[in-house]
């Protein structure tokens, strides 16, 4: 879900009042693919992918707490999305198709094959639930991180009900053409399909950050989520905010490892 915090950040961002910095073992890598330079971090090693995708108006800092210590037990990757921190800006559409075939390329291009461990917090969990629904066979298994089931926005708009953070005109012009395009973009995801019993976990914080209707909305949508796998589990984090990669990595931890050991006891039975 979207949050004022998340806003507050993007804005920063799009200002250039935030600097790519250090942190973690691993060293920023770019790579440039058709023009464009994408920042990016990787470490680990394994039979298993760990791709982190962070939310809207949050870089790849988003994973700080959690990086390294994932690293210890797989390949772990981490990046900018265009126009994002040391990412260059694209003239490519933001819709979540987009995404996630700009984010296959980029896995291609660094030599990172699959299978992946998808991990997205906020919007970044519904670029994650996009790959994986488009690429079945490449993912081994979810962690969704307060992340909006694909249809909730716009289904939501079409009902009229507004969701923070409503950026108004003012605030939107405070954005980068990348980062409002990324905005407007999630009023077109679709969810299509399930996940059979693909390996999902759902954290969710139960912050209420909107009216206490909006937060109810947000709980349903966050079951429906868990609900799109058999295997599908749906935990609320009562201690965190939306930013749950910060308040509770621990958390964030146990999920990605609990995922990881569940793929990997599937591919040698």
């Amino acid at each position: 879900m979207l949050s004022l915090r998340t806003l507050i950040v993007a804005i920063c961002l799009s200002s250039g009042l935030l600097m790519l910095t250090a942190w973690g073992a691993a060293k920023f890598q770019r790579i440039e693919i058709k023009g464009e330079k994408i920042a990016y971090k990787t470490a680990g090693e394994g039979d298993v992918a760990i791709i982190l995708e962070s939310g809207f108006g949050a870089g790849m800092e988003t994973w700080k707490n959690v990086f390294d210590e994932l690293s210890a037990h797989a390949r772990v990757f981490a990046y900018h999305r265009p126009g994002y921190l040391g990412s260059t800006p694209t003239e490519r559409p933001r819709t979540s198709l987009q995404v996630a075939e700009d984010l296959r390329e980029l896995l291609h291009a660094v030599k990172i094959e699959p299978p992946y461990l998808m991990v997205g917090h906020s919007l970044g969990g519904c670029y994650s639930m996009e790959y994986t629904l488009r690429f079945r066979n490449e993912v081994v298994g979810i962690v969704s991180i307060d992340a909006p089931h694909l249809d909730y926005y716009r289904v939501r708009k079409e009902q009229g009900i507004t969701t923070p953070p409503n950026l108004s005109e003012a605030q939107l012009n405070e954005l980068s053409d990348n980062l409002r395009r990324e905005y407007e973009a999630i009023f077109t995801m679709r969810q299509f399909g399930t996940l059979g019993d693909l390996p999902l976990i759902v954290l969710t914080c139960d912050e209420q950050y909107g009216t206490k209707e909006e937060l109810q909305a947000k709980l349903k949508s966050q079951k429906e989520l868990a609900a799109l796998s058999t295997n599908g589990k749906y935990i609320v984090d009562t201690e965190s905010s939306h930013f749950i990669p910060d308040d509770n990595p621990k958390l964030v931890i146990e999920s990605v490892l609990q995922i990881l050991q569940d793929a990997r006891s599937r591919k040698h039975r």
